[in-house]
């Protein structure tokens, strides 16, 4: 039967539906009447109930509940029985099915005292989540939020029981497939009370070959490469879903990726669009352009001084095509155990959308070494999504002191000059050990006459020294020494110093 505005006299017809449909296309038309009109029927394989204003059903745990408040202040209810523990997701679909109500939920106990409620508007209120305190049967009061009445208040409303699984989104809801290459689409997993891996695919490309498909366990994203079927052609479009599986508590859980999200930041001025867009994914076959940004790192490694435990380390955009200024989004793969690198979501401020600054944080206890890591961006622009990696970027872990020394001015025989010792301290950000510096100097006093140390005062960085030429000045290099207290423990680092007469 139909409900909603100027429907009066339309006579209730059967449909079949198939195992596998989700929508019938229905027709309609008023006996002895010219014309006819259409309407879409969602197919749903959980019960389905009509509220009206003075019926009151009993209904499970998985239920759809549909509805029109036909007067001003109407009130719809039904009951559910159900047992403590349990927890229900009540969802407000009726704007996205192209209804104007917006519904107000009230749960209450056997002698009605309200349990959980929901009188929002907007976005924000479409979902009520209610954890049952204890055994019974309560009942589901729903109303026009501002309480509206009509024949076009129709409304539809979905209840399901939480269980242990997973929810999809994808950050896109359209995309272009360069020919010959892939495209990059984030996934995000929210988890509830399941941390296993999640096996993603593709739906409506055909055999499609696919890279990071699993959502690793404990992950909660991945950047899943599509590539593009070699059988495509530029300028062709299809619809895909990407559906997550996996098997949680025994049993196989399938979840469809939500576009939600992506729809209304595309669309603003419908925050509530259409349900059928909702896990459609427009993706168009487009030729490849080429690469559109690089990267480079500041000093070509990453260091990170033990006994500190953290530091901070410069990623930057470089060679960007005309026309390309949106920000990267940049990311460190492969760090060994136990380190993290966070903080460069966004680029500095003022840098263009070009300088990424990142905090790396690590183990403390950690002996000089050296591992290798991968800096991979990813950026869109032309609607395509393009990467861009940075490979083997050695991280070495290094002492939390380094110690240069220079001369200021020419050196000549016999002539006074100025030694300038020029310390780099890791501390951590909160501030730490800058203790006095004591830096070895003997291996110049065979040519220089020099004291045979010198201290950097302690909170200071550099110092300089009067330093006599002696009468034979040979061109070579000598090593000199540095030694500190960092976190309880002596910390040691040479650099090296080159000699000529000029």
């Amino acid at each position: 039967s139909f409900a909603g505005k100027a429907v009066d006299g339309l006579p209730s017809i059967k449909k079949m539906a198939s195992s596998d449909s989700k929508s019938l296309q229905v027709s309609a038309a008023f006996p002895g009447k010219v014309g006819s009109g259409f309407t879409e029927v969602a197919v749903r394989r959980k019960p389905q109930y009509v509220l009206t204003a003075t019926s009151s059903p009993v209904i499970s745990t998985r239920a759809g509940l549909s509805g029109v408040f036909r007067k001003p202040g109407e009130v719809h209810s039904c009951k559910i029985a159900t047992t403590r523990g349990r927890r229900l997701r009540i969802r407000d679909v009726s704007r996205s099915k192209g209804a104007p109500a917006l519904i107000a939920m009230l749960v209450q106990n056997d002698v009605g005292r309200e349990l959980a409620s929901l009188r929002r508007g907007g976005t924000v209120g479409s979902e009520l989540l209610w954890t049952v305190k204890g055994d019974g049967e309560f009942t589901l009061l729903l109303s026009e939020l501002n309480g509206r009445g009509g024949s076009e208040f129709a409304y539809h409303v979905e209840i399901e029981e939480v269980t242990p699984g997973f929810e999809l989104t994808a950050e896109l809801d359209s995309s272009i497939l360069p020919q010959n290459g892939y495209a990059l689409l984030k996934v995000t997993a929210k988890r509830n009370q399941y941390n296993g891996p999640i096996a993603l695919n593709v739906v409506g490309l055909g055999d499609v070959e696919l890279r990071n498909q699993v959502i690793a366990e404990k992950k909660n994203d991945t950047r899943l490469k599509i590539y593009v079927p070699a059988k495509m052609q530029p300028g062709q479009t299809r619809g895909v879903e990407v559906i997550g599986t996996a098997t949680v508590d025994g049993q196989r859980v399938e979840r469809r990726a939500s576009t939600l999200a992506a729809n209304r930041k595309q669309i603003p001025q419908t925050p509530f669009p259409p349900s059928d867009l909702n896990g459609l994914i427009a993706a168009s076959i487009g030729p490849e352009i080429p690469d559109f940004f690089g990267l480079s790192l500041d000093g070509g490694r990453m260091y990170f001084p033990r006994l500190v435990g953290e530091v901070y380390f410069t990623v930057r955009v470089k060679d960007r095509a005309n026309g390309f200024k949106s920000p990267v989004n940049i990311r460190i793969e492969d760090l060994p155990p136990g380190f993290s690198a966070g903080g460069g979501e966004s680029p500095v401020s003022r840098s263009e959308n070009n300088e990424y600054r990142f905090l790396l944080r690590g183990p403390t206890n950690l002996n000089a070494q050296t591992a290798t890591v991968r800096i991979v961006a990813e950026a869109s622009f032309k609607g395509q999504t393009k990467e861009f990696e940075l490979e083997k970027v050695q991280l070495a872990v290094i002492d939390p002191l380094q110690i240069k020394a220079e001369f200021v001015g020419p050196l000549k025989p016999g002539s006074r000059g100025q030694l300038k010792l020029i310390a780099r301290r890791f501390v951590p950000r909160a501030g730490g050990d800058k203790k006095e510096i004591n830096v070895q100097l003997e291996a110049l006093q065979q040519y220089f006459k020099v004291p045979s140390t010198v201290t950097i005062p302690a909170g200071k960085s550099e110092t300089s020294v009067e330093v006599v030429v002696g009468e034979k000045l040979p061109s070579k290099t000598v090593v000199i020494t540095a030694q500190t207290i960092v976190g309880g423990e002596e910390v040691k680092a040479s650099g090296t110093l080159a000699i000529s007469s000029q």
